[in-house]
Formats: C-alpha cells, sequence, structure tokens
C-alpha cells in the first residue's frame, strides 16, 4: 500500500532529485553504520534504526528508477532494459 503512495509522490517531485537524495541517504547511513561497526559494538536499536531508514529511502528510489526507465532507454531495448533492471533489482535485495 505505501509504494502505491510513494508512486504518487514520484508522479509529482523531480524524479532525478528523489533518486540522489535517496541514493545519498543510504550512502550516508551506511557508512555511518560501517564506521559504527569499526569504532565498536553497536547497540541492536541503531541498527534497526540505520535499516529502517535505508528500507524508507530504497522505497522512494526503486520506484524512481523504474520510473525513469523508458525515459534514458531507447523504444526498441526498452524490455531488455526493464528485464534486466529488475532482474539485478532483484538480486540484489
Amino acid at each position: 500500500m505505501i509504494i502505491l503512495t510513494i508512486g504518487v509522490w514520484l508522479d509529482r517531485w523531480n524524479r532525478k532529485k528523489t533518486r540522489i537524495i535517496a541514493d545519498s541517504t543510504i550512502a550516508f547511513f551506511s557508512l555511518g553504520l560501517g564506521l559504527y561497526f569499526f569504532l565498536g559494538e553497536p547497540s541492536l536499536g541503531y541498527v534497526y534504526l540505520i535499516l529502517i531508514i535505508r528500507t524508507i529511502a530504497s522505497a522512494f528510489h526503486a520506484p524512481a528508477f523504474q520510473a525513469t526507465i523508458p525515459l534514458i532507454a531507447p523504444e526498441d531495448q526498452l524490455t531488455r532494459v526493464a528485464g534486466w533492471h529488475q532482474m539485478i533489482d532483484h538480486w540484489i535485495r
């Protein structure tokens, strides 16, 4: 249900900025978690908080990127490019 709501927002927002902000958020909090593990043993609550923030950012990034594919892929290659994106996205998660 929340994915449908995010899609409505993404249609109104600038997709490029949305992807940049979501990617930056994911990278920043991942780096923070890595540093926290490097410097000591993080609490479970902190790890869960970071994972929740990364999941929320991913919920914005994935639909924005998927909606951008038809704009950047050649029309005769659209099915192939979308298929590769889905495969890679599924493989990463």
